[in-house]
């Protein structure tokens, strides 16, 4: 009706308007004329000029092919205008530097740079005057230093992206310019450093009225205080997670009436219970609590939960840590089954025990459950079958017992099944897998599980992951195995088979690892096929029953363990008989504990990746060749225990990695070589029990990673050089970090090792890392123990025995804390024991015996547990030896009466005992002297207690003498 009133030019140029933009909107497409500004192409070109396109991303930027930078990659044009408006250059790889030219792209709405490398380059100032844009996404860019204040400019921006992927290599100031930023909905500071700002910073974040999203985790915030008048009405998603707040959540958090999904993961927040503020926002659909300071009970955290929320929330993850103290004790509500719309739930690693509830059958639509690391305890109930919609169930780490339910045959979604380190047990039939058409991985080990299935079962499911260790599967080879044609991962360790391999199951397409150790499996092994190309393929089958000579492998085999089997033979043909050029990419090769023999071989040229080579326990014979040298990557050479000769090779010394080196019980000759000394990597030396002569030398006080050290049983001679207190790895405590328990590329697995301790061999393999040893025993050293030694006071266990060491103990030996056994025994020490050995509260084993100490035994409680054996042959007295120390002695410390009473005492006692000497010399003189004319060992007897008769008489009158002269 407008149109009415207005005269017919006007009518006709509104017409022809909408004309031109209906056509430039919804046109043919023609815009072959539309082409781009000339002066956005030159600026283009100086941007690209700036930039390190390593992968040609921006090829096409190049006016040689094509003049129109529109149609470049990555550059978005207006289909009107021809001004470039969006450039998306995220996930380039692009370096280099941002070229000003940029702020010739005057129209440009959105900026992408994310997921590039600019090599630690700050933000450019210059990207404030970018006026026009809308969309600002700078994360995981690799810019570092301050982010420039004038990005508060950018008042017409609605997203900006700043988070990065380490942590604090940008910062801020303050955040006041973001007050400017009136029109944002999207925040992400991910990892920016705002610790600066950490006091006031929702004060400026509360300027943002149109927020919807904002992420600021890991970004070293202290505390959150929220103002009294919330400006957040929109925000959807508040992601808050790894920082440092120690505050408890404000109540007004329950006026974030828009929140979605809350993040507070990873925080010291939540001393005890979760507030009933955060049930309060009804609109919550995911929950991220975990790795908070809990404490009480799970049921109460469910009670704050309920309400509104319980036909919303869709994710809910508690997890905890038990081993930090972080954790819910309790047992899981019944109220669980209420949340009927959960999709994800996670509650690890706490201390919750019980049974899982009936009630959590009701969660029809749970995809994901994680109870995993608590300590569950019951049967699964038969409600697990319920969950057909479930996909990932995590119930490892518990101590859930009894059957597996057969509703589980059920559960027709899962893919993902780990249960492992239960105590689980009977029989699993083809019932529990019969609707398992999803199933992808298994992982179930530790546990007392029976497979029970036809011969002829073929599973339902092609499985990536199966570790099955611990159950029972055997006597015979699994043929159901024949089916998973492309696992990547085969664990059936421990499970009971008594069979012969088939030859079928080398020809399963594995790329990964097979692992059939600690079973019954024999017969002979001659070829391990090829794993698909640039596979790295793990074969470990110790500890079975495997004969014949050692197998023909591929070059794809990585890790290969045949250790404790009893393979023989030549072991020539293993290593050396290869074609040309057929080099062997075996990272871990472990033989030891086999029957194996031959020489030693040369032609380590086909493995020029070994790291670890175990042939510990054999009866290998011959020299160790110089071809070793050409190992560069050998870090763990096991030698022990064959029938080598020769002297330890110098060509070992271009072998620089070198952190185990046992070449223990064997029948080496010569010297120590100086040049172990170049391994600073060394943590492990062995040349226990061979023929080696000379010095200790002292270049070996070069390796101060030295952990353990074992050069028994051989000649050396010499001194034990002082600077053994270099050893900077005996003088801490022991790492207490993780074990390594796998064969992974580039790890160091797990190794065990026989030493000689407390006088007895241990073994040691997943605590080894803890150990520190030095024992020098069964030489000819000669000379004094170095006070420097009691410098290692993480040493464990120190062994000078059955040497010639004389003169005295170190008296500073009590600062050795860490000391469990000592053996210094068969020495020629003099002196007294020094009272600091007291000090030694973790030693449990001590051997001073056969040495010329003398004096009273130091009084702890460890000295006096002892055996008394750990001291005769010397002049020792006081617990746990029978003689106490003299009376006489004693007086010296007490009055003179009391001293005169005593003294009558220790007379009339010296009476009776002259009285009783005389008496049975005449009884005892046919009973006794006869004897000692015919039997030898009597009459060594006799003598050896008439010597020490002789000296206690002689200690008694020097007794008295000082007695004399002190009244």
């Amino acid at each position: 009706m407008a149109l009415l009133f207005l005269n017919p030019v006007t009518i006709i140029c509104l017409l022809f308007l909408a004309e031109t933009t209906i056509i430039g909107c919804f046109g043919n497409g023609d815009h072959s004329q539309v082409v781009c500004i000339e002066r956005e192409k030159q600026a283009l070109l100086s941007l690209k000029q700036d930039f390190v396109d390593r992968s040609n991303k921006l090829m096409s930027w190049n006016v040689s092919e094509e003049e129109d930078c529109c149609k470049w990659d990555r550059v978005v044009c207006s289909n009107i205008t021809g001004h470039v408006f969006e450039l998306r250059l995220n996930d380039g790889f692009l370096e280099g530097k941002i070229n000003p030219s940029l702020l010739n792209l005057t129209h440009l709405t959105h900026l992408d740079l994310s997921s590039n490398n600019f090599g630690g380059i700050s933000i450019p100032n210059f990207m404030g005057s970018l006026v026009s844009l809308r969309y600002l996404n700078l994360t995981r860019e690799g810019f570092m230093g301050m982010v420039p204040y004038q990005l508060g400019n950018l008042s017409g921006l609605h997203h900006l992206g700043l988070g990065v992927s380490s942590f604090y290599s940008l910062y801020v100031e303050n955040l006041h310019w973001l007050s400017g930023l009136s029109s944002l909905e999207t925040l992400d500071m991910t990892s920016v450093n705002l610790s600066k700002a950490s006091d006031h910073w929702f004060l400026a974040i509360n300027t943002l009225p149109s927020l919807t999203e904002l992420r600021l985790s890991s970004c070293g915030l202290r505390h959150i205080q929220f103002p009294s008048h919330l400006n957040l009405t929109s925000l959807e998603v508040l992601a808050l997670s790894s920082n440092h707040f120690e505050d408890p959540i404000p109540s007004a958090i329950q006026n974030l009436t828009s929140i979605i999904s809350l993040d507070l993961s990873s925080n010291a927040l939540f001393q005890g219970k979760i507030p009933r503020s955060i049930g309060n926002l009804c609109n919550l659909e995911s929950i991220d609590l975990s790795n908070n300071e809990y404490s009480g009970e799970i049921s109460h955290a469910f009670e704050s939960l309920l309400g509104c929320l319980s036909n919303r929330l869709q994710s809910l993850r508690l997890d905890g840590d038990h081993n930090f103290g972080k954790c819910f004790t309790g047992q899981i509500p019944d109220e669980i089954g209420e949340f009927k719309d959960l999709v994800y739930l996670s509650i690890s690693g706490h201390n919750i025990y019980g049974p899982i509830p009936m009630s959590i059958g009701k969660l029809s639509a749970l995809k994901s459950l994680n109870i995993a690391d608590n300590q569950l305890n019951g049967s699964l109930p038969e409600s697990i079958g319920s969950l057909s919609n479930l996909e990932y169930l995590y119930l490892y780490k518990n101590e859930l017992k009894g059957s597996l339910p057969k509703s589980f045959g059920s559960l027709s979604n899962l893919e993902v099944l780990e249960m492992y380190s239960n105590n689980l047990e009977g029989p699993v039939s083809e019932v529990h897998f019969a609707n398992l058409t999803n199933l992808r991985e298994i992982i179930a080990y530790g546990n007392q599980l029976s497979l029970k299935v036809s011969p002829y079962w073929s599973p339902p499911f092609h499985l990536h992951n199966i570790e099955l260790a611990s159950w029972n599967l055997g006597p015979k080879f699994p043929m159901w195995l024949k089916s998973q044609e492309n696992f990547s991962t085969l664990d059936l360790s421990n499970t009971g088979i008594s069979d012969a391999i088939p030859n079928w199951f080398w020809n399963l397409s594995t790329n990964g690892s097979i692992d059939l150790s600690q079973n019954q499996i024999y017969g002979e092994i001659p070829f391990l096929p090829a794993a698909p190309l640039h596979s790295f393929r793990e074969i470990i089958l110790y500890s079975n029953k495997f004969s014949g000579p050692l197998p023909r492998i591929s070059s794809a085999i990585g890790v290969l363990d045949l250790s404790n089997n009893s393979f023989s033979g030549n072991i020539f043909r293993f290593f050396c008989d290869h074609p040309i050029g057929d080099e062997k990419r075996m990272y871990i090769l472990n033989l030891k504990d086999n029957l194996l023999s031959g020489e030693f071989p040369s032609c380590w040229k086909h493995w020029p990746s070994l790291g670890l080579l175990d042939l510990n326990n054999n009866n290998v014979t011959g020299e160790i060749p110089r071809s070793m040298g050409s190992l560069q990557n050998l870090w763990s050479l096991n030698l022990r225990n064959n029938s080598l000769t020769g002297k330890v090779p110098g060509s070992l010394k271009t072998c620089p990695s070198l952190y185990r080196l046992d070449l223990s019980l064997n029948e080496f000759v010569g010297t120590i070589p100086r040049w172990i000394g170049t391994f600073l990597e060394l943590e492990f030396l062995g040349l226990r029990s061979n023929k080696l002569t000379g010095h200790i030398p002292a270049e070996l006080c070069a390796v101060t990673t030295l952990k353990i050290l074992d050069f028994a049983d051989n000649m050396l001679s010499g001194t034990i050089p002082k600077c053994f207190g270099n050893f900077t790895a005996m003088t801490t405590r022991p790492y207490s970090g993780p074990i390594v328990y796998s064969f992974n590329r580039g790890a160091r697995p797990t190794q065990n090792v026989v030493l000689v301790i407390k006088g007895r061999e241990r073994q040691f393999d997943t605590i080894l890392y803890l150990v520190t040893y030095l024992d020098l025993s069964g030489n000819k050293l000669s000379g004094e123990i170095p006070s420097e030694l009691a410098i290692l006071e993480g040493l464990q266990s120190l062994n000078l025995s059955g040497n010639s060491l004389r003169g005295s103990i170190p008296n500073k030996i009590g600062n050795m804390t860490r000391l469990e056994s000592l053996d210094l025994s068969r020495n020629h020490l003099s002196g007294e024991i020094p009272p600091g050995i007291s000090n030694l509260t973790f030693l449990s084993y001590l051997n001073l015996s056969y040495n010329n100490l003398s004096g009273e035994i130091p009084t702890s409680t460890q000295l006096q547990s002892l055996d008394a054996s750990a001291f005769v042959g010397n002049q020792l007295y006081g617990p746990p030896l029978g003689n106490s120390c003299r009376e006489g002695e004693k007086t010296t410390h007490r009055g003179d009466e009391d001293g005169e009473g005593e003294r009558e005492e220790e007379e009339g006692e010296e009476y009776w005992f002259h009285l009783g000497i005389a008496v049975g010399f005449g009884v005892g003189f046919l009973g006794v002297i006869a004897p000692l004319l015919f039997c030898r060992i009597w009459r060594h007897a006799y003598f050896w207690f008439f010597q020490q008769y002789l000296w206690y008489k002689i200690l008694d009158c020097f007794i008295k003498f000082r007695y004399i002269l002190h009244n």
